[in-house]
Order: C-alpha cells, then structure tokens, then sequence
C-alpha cells in the first residue's frame, strides 16, 4: 500500500489524475453497491411480512391496515395503491387514511383497466426507488477501462519518448512510463470489474421483481374485480 502511494506521489500528472478520477468512481460505486445492499434487504424482509400478512386472509381492509408500516415491500405499495383506488368510492370516513385517496369519493367502481394502470404506475415507483443511482455503475463499467487504456498509452507513449530523449533503452528510462502503463490498466480493470458484477447482479434482481409484481397486480386485480362484481 506504501508502495503504491509512493509511485502515484511520483508519477506524471496524467497518470495521477487518471488514477484520481478512477478512485473517485470507485468510491461512488461501492457507495452504490452499499446502498443497494441495505435497500434490498429491507425490501426483502417488508415483502417477506407482507407475503406472511396477506396469507393470514384478514379481509382488505385489515391487510390494508396492517401492511401500512412495510414502506419497503414493493407488493405492499402496490396492494395499497390498487386497494386505495378502488374503496376510495365509499363513504370518506371509511376510505383508508392513504394520501392517495382522492378528496372527493368517487362513486363508482373504477375501471379494469384503470386501476391496472394505477398499479403499473405503483409498480414503477417501486422499481424507481431500487434503481435509484444505478447509472452512477453503468457509467462506472463504461468509463474506467477507457480511463485504463488512455493511462496505458500515455504510460507507453512516456516510455518512447523518454527512450527518444536519452537515447537508450535502459530500464531507468523507459521504467516509469511502462509502470503508469501497467498502475492505470490494473486499477481501470478494479475499478470497473465490481460494478459491473454488482450492475448486471441487481438489473437481474430488478427484472425478476418486475415479473413477479406484474403477476401479484393481475391477481390482484382479478380478486377485486371478482369482489365488484366486474
């Protein structure tokens, strides 16, 4: 660690900022992968409750109540979303406490189709709150071997022209650009192989709770529009 410290104290001006751009991106990803970690953990254990609360069958209204404080489980927000719409026609003192009830009761049972789209809308703001930041990797894995290679040909291009201006081969010559070659390709590729592990792990995540939300809407809405009579 000394060690490399000591050569980024002593190498070019190029090559040390191309290693400080690359230690910046790598803090902001592993803050990313960090985040993304506690964010899916408590979203699987609101869900996990949630799954235990909705298996009980309390009745909706009871499973709205008791599903209130799992702010983290993805299917809670969209149960809440649907269940919201579509009580929100009854009398207002028996419309659940949720701001996204509308003002005014509305008198009619809404439409299929509508309230699909209301929880589809439910669906993206729970997907937008785990995805939150991703592009910070994408641009990471993007990025930093680019960064690695311009520090590896300027690293080389420093070697031959320190070769040009000595006249000689020597290790003592061409050693310092062959090792801010060597110093920028290693940490484009550290720099960047995390997140893009991290990147493609947590989009696969985000597509197969995707799935598994749109499939909880269709049955929701199926349960409700049996309920309606619809």
């Amino acid at each position: 660690m000394h060690d490399a410290l000591r050569f980024i104290q002593h190498s070019g001006p190029v090559a040390r900022g191309v290693l400080i751009i690359l230690a910046v991106l790598s803090v902001i990803s592993w803050m990313v992968i960090f985040e993304k970690l506690i964010q899916f953990i408590k979203a699987d254990g609101d869900d996990r409750r949630f799954g235990a609360l909705y298996g009980k069958k309390v009745g909706w209204n009871g499973l709205y109540k008791a599903v209130l404080p799992l702010k983290n489980s993805p299917r809670a927000t969209v149960f809440r979303r649907g269940y919201s719409e579509l009580y929100a026609w009854r009398r207002k003192g028996e419309t659940p406490a949720d701001p996204l009830v509308p003002d005014k009761p509305v008198q009619t049972d809404p439409d299929p189709d509508v309230l699909s789209r209301i929880m589809d809308s439910a669906i993206s703001e729970s997907l937008g709150r785990l995805d939150r930041y991703l592009p910070a990797l994408s641009i990471t894995v993007s990025v930093s071997p680019f960064l690695g290679l311009f520090g590896t040909v300027w690293g080389v291009m420093t070697a031959f022209m320190s070769i040009g201006s000595t006249g000689s081969a020597d290790i003592t010559a061409v050693g310092p650009g062959i090792a801010e070659a060597l110093i920028t390709t290693v940490t484009g590729l550290a720099v960047a192989i995390p997140a893009l592990v991290a990147y493609n792990i947590i989009t696969a995540r985000l597509r197969k709770l995707e799935e598994r939300l749109t499939v909880f809407s269709t049955d929701l809405i199926r349960l409700f529009s049996r309920e309606t009579g619809q």
